[in-house]
């Protein structure tokens, strides 16, 4: 968006364009080849609703790093599927990063199959069943 040129100087300005690689727009095909060629996805962000992105994330079998922002805390667990951090906190994640990086292969996949166990709870069948279900209750209610 609107930040996208001063990311890039920043990248520039601190000579670390060989660690950071900018995606921008990719389509779906080269998004799901994105998410499958990481083993974490990282979301810093500072003000969010609910990011679709984290569910991707999850439906990649990655844990997630997201600060605490929208509804990133009914989602990212710490420690169960992920690290949430509080927003501004640049050392909390980077110590979330070293943790992933430390973690053991068992612990690892724990994480991501209970963010991927999110997913199925979530999928498009569910949520039509339960928001039947609320609206079913609603109207008999009355």
């Amino acid at each position: 968006g609107n930040l996208k040129e001063k990311l890039i100087h920043l990248i520039e300005r601190d000579k670390i364009s060989e660690f950071v690689t900018m995606k921008w727009r990719l389509s779906d095909q080269n998004l799901i080849h994105e998410y499958q060629s990481n083993q974490i996805f990282i979301l810093p962000s500072l003000a969010e609703g609910q990011p679709v992105v984290v569910f991707e994330a999850f439906l990649a079998k990655m844990p997630v790093i997201a600060t605490d922002v929208g509804d990133n805390k009914y989602f990212v667990k710490n420690g169960e599927n992920g690290f949430l951090l509080s927003a501004w906190n640049a050392v909390a994640i980077k110590e979330a990063i070293e943790k992933v990086l430390d973690m053991t292969t068992s612990n690892y996949e724990k994480m991501w199959e209970c963010g991927y166990d999110i997913i199925k709870e979530y999928s498009r069948d569910n949520v039509v069943k339960k928001i039947y279900e609320k609206y079913t209750f609603l109207l008999h209610k009355k």
